[in-house]
């Protein structure tokens, strides 16, 4: 006989075998059966230690990767090598596994009650008509596993973002106390808004990479293989399938599509950090950083931009932004660094460029080389999962036609108040909408919150902000007020959270076109407006 002993990595080195695993092992060495075990450390080492300690020969290695690849063979027994494939450390390991179970007669399983790896193990040898007897760790007793449906309860919730990790993101992500309670208690917030919060923030790559892990390790793997397993098993597929389905699963190439999503983001940010570095050629300087100095001119109504220089490694670059920003408001502006590639000739590898508020990366673009139809290459930008653009968050809000709250989209622009007009449907990202004075102006403009268009731009109709305002917005108390907003109270009195007026003010204000609204057509309007509602 032939028998796959398989355990959690959460068995420390050196640790005694339970009294009963010993009991056993030394059954299946007294019965001569020949024993398979992988390289890892955990269960494997000290099931290779009791082995090597009795000197029992009968025992076979596998090992996933090449010859001299072996991480642990303490008795020096012989070893089978697989090849593999797979971007995650897990799927590379686990050819060996699925050799093992297809190799053996039956298995022998340690574990902790957590351990994904020694559970698929479980599953795989289920899904080929073979028993197994588990020892669990925690629960200090064995559970003979004869078909599938036994590991059904040992499989676990299916995996989901709670509450907790929500609130702990948009904390972490600044938005405002008013916003963090009525998102959490409205539970309005998918996990595909949550990841776009996370990838927008105002905050460094590495606190977005912490974010998405965090929310990443919510996935309960054991339930996705169990249910995977089941359906294929219903479906009669063979063990080819069920492994096929396994590798996409534990790859994050499965069809649950957020978990692949959250992971696709972290990797994301480790391809941008590499960026930073490493290029077509491996040599010394690092990748040339040219970082320009931007902000958005409230005098000239534009995107200004001014250059820095040359530096050779992002280090640099943290030590020029921190004393030019010594004496400096930090939000007035930010700094955008290219990275090229010198050795790149012919443009054909992406770039990237990266954006630093408070002298660190908050988000940056992927460029993608493309030659047009006159000959010459241009950098594209690829997505802006980083860098949001006209995307926007499209959540809810809890004020209501005629509250006053902050815009603020610093450093991608100045700060100011503006007054909730519609804030019916809510889940339409045109609205709530808002009536505001544009900065730097006399002009007044009716607009979505989410779509950002609150800076004019004499380029083109307007300069959108990198930033959402739904991060930081809030509404503004009594003493946040100034001389400025006296207009703004007025007509927030006249809406007063009426909804019927504010959809009557955003219609006489769309017959005006909306364009170089001043403050006497605005006020003549919520007099018509007000006049009709007291007949």
């Amino acid at each position: 006989m032939k028998v796959f002993i398989s355990g959690s990595k959460s068995l420390i080195d050196n640790t005694m075998l339970p009294k009963s695993v010993q009991s056993c092992l030394n059954k299946i060495i007294s019965e001569g059966h020949e024993i398979f075990i992988g390289d890892c450390w955990g269960t494997d080492t000290v099931v290779q230690t009791y082995l090597r300690k009795v000197k029992y020969k009968k025992v076979v290695v596998y090992v996933s990767g090449s010859k001299g690849s072996t991480r642990n063979n303490l008795g020096h027994w012989t070893e089978n090598h697989f090849s593999t494939n797979g971007s995650t450390p897990y799927v590379y390991r686990i050819e060996k596994d699925f050799h093992m179970t297809e190799d053996c007669d039956y298995g022998v399983a340690i574990w902790d009650g957590d351990s994904k790896g020694t559970f698929i193990n479980m599953l795989c040898l289920c899904a080929l008509n073979k028993t197994c007897s588990l020892y669990h760790l925690k629960e200090e007793r064995w559970i003979e596993i004869n078909e599938l449906e036994d590991l059904r309860k040992l499989s676990g919730p299916e995996g989901a973002i709670s509450e907790e990790d929500i609130l702990e993101v948009l904390t972490k992500c600044g938005f405002s106390d008013e916003m963090r309670q009525y998102l959490t208690f409205e539970k309005t917030i998918s996990p595909y808004s949550l990841l776009d919060i996370i990838c927008g923030a105002p905050i460094t790559l590495d606190e977005k990479s912490h974010l998405l892990s965090l929310i990443g390790k919510k996935r309960n793997l054991k339930y996705d293989a169990f249910t995977s397993v089941a359906e294929n098993i219903k479906q009669r597929k063979d063990f080819n399938s069920i492994k096929h389905d396994i590798r996409a699963l534990a790859d994050y190439k499965g069809k649950d599509a957020i978990w692949n999503m959250i992971y696709d983001r972290y990797k994301e940010i480790l391809a941008a950090k590499e960026g930073l570095y490493s290029g077509s050629v491996d040599l010394y300087p690092d990748k040339p950083l040219n970082l320009f100095a931007e902000w958005y001119d409230t005098e000239e109504l534009q995107l200004k931009s001014s250059s820095c220089g040359i530096f050779t490694n992002p280090k640099l670059i943290e030590t020029y932004i921190e004393n030019e920003e010594s004496d400096n408001d930090a939000d007035e502006g930010f700094y955008r660094a290219e990275a090229w590639d010198m050795y790149d000739h012919d443009w054909s590898n992406p770039r990237y460029d990266y954006y630093y508020y408070n002298g660190k990366i908050c988000w940056f673009e992927k460029l993608i080389p493309k030659k047009q139809d006159n000959g010459n290459t241009y950098y594209m930008v690829e997505n802006r999962d980083f860098s949001c653009g006209r995307h926007d968050l499209n959540l809810s809000t809890p004020y209501k036609p005629g509250d006053i709250v902050l815009i603020d989209c610093r450093p991608f622009g100045p700060p100011f108040h503006a007054m909730i007009l519609e804030a019916r449907h809510q889940y339409d990202c045109c609205f709530p909408n808002i009536i505001f004075h544009f900065p730097g102006t006399e002009e007044w403009e009716i607009s979505s919150l989410k779509h950002k268009e609150f800076f004019d731009e004499i380029r083109s109709a307007f300069y959108v902000p990198m930033l959402s305002p739904l991060y930081r917005i809030k509404k503004v108390g009594k003493q946040e007020m100034t001389e400025d907003d006296d207009r703004l109270i007025i007509l927030s009195n006249v809406i007063s959270g009426n909804e019927e007026k504010a959809e009557r003010v955003w219609q006489n204000l769309r017959s005006e076109n909306f364009g170089n609204l001043s403050w006497s057509k605005v006020m003549r309007i919520f007099e018509i407006i007000n006049e009709k509602n007291s007949l």
